[in-house]
């Protein structure tokens, strides 16, 4: 599911920059993060944000460069947005928040949404989600001990948030637009196996996508 989940964000950072090749993309939540080395045009403004001890680990593989640049700020923390609105005002921007959503509150993660529609006018946002079942399950002490042992994750990693449709977030305000959807369940690859039966099931085959947003 990681590596389904990372082709279609590559997918859609290279769709984004094939129509606006000097746009800003800001990737949210980056971790070790190496999209930037795949999708690189040699135009574009990249932009990884994630917590500060998370950047200095960052530093020891990646080198900055004038296109590349590291933000080391909680997500939650609207500096970075006025920042990045003064440096590149009137460019077309992309979100990406790639395994990141989930483990916010669905009040943060609507407050977010809102600030970057109302700073970054007809930017874009991708931001991978789960539904509200999928969180339950995840959020339960046998998820969280799973997602500890599979994952190496911390015991505070816990999925917060979750949505039933991808256009919960235009209920949110008019000027968010649903452009287009993934479930990772309903692509074709061929490693899914056994797991496609699933698809029978609604909730199982709906139950982690990737929505992409126009913010206007």
């Amino acid at each position: 599911m990681i590596a389904v989940r990372t082709k279609v964000f590559d997918s859609c950072v290279r769709d984004f920059l094939s129509r606006e090749p000097d746009g800003v993309v800001v990737n949210l939540g980056c971790g070790l993060d190496t999209r930037f080395t795949r999708m690189d045009n040699g135009t574009c403004r990249w932009y990884d944000l994630d917590l500060p001890e998370v950047i200095e680990i960052r530093k020891r593989f990646f080198e900055e460069t004038d296109r590349h640049r590291s933000i080391a700020s909680s997500v939650l923390d609207a500096g970075w947005m006025e920042t990045l609105a003064k440096a590149h005002a009137g460019r077309p921007f992309l979100f990406l928040a790639e395994g990141l959503f989930m483990y916010l509150h669905g009040e943060d993660v609507k407050s977010i949404v809102l600030r970057m529609r109302e700073m970054f006018p007809g930017a874009e946002l991708a931001f991978e989600t789960v539904n509200a079942w999928g969180a339950r399950i995840a959020g339960s002490r046998a998820g969280r001990r799973k997602f500890r042992r599979r994952f190496h994750l911390g015991k505070d990693a816990v999925f917060n948030w979750g949505m039933e449709d991808s256009h919960v977030p235009e209920a949110w305000h008019l000027g968010i637009r649903l452009l287009d959807e993934w479930y990772y369940l309903r692509t074709k690859e061929r490693k899914w196996g056994w797991y496609r039966y699933l698809l029978r099931i609604p909730r199982f085959g709906r139950i982690m996508w990737i929505a992409h947003y126009r913010l206007t």
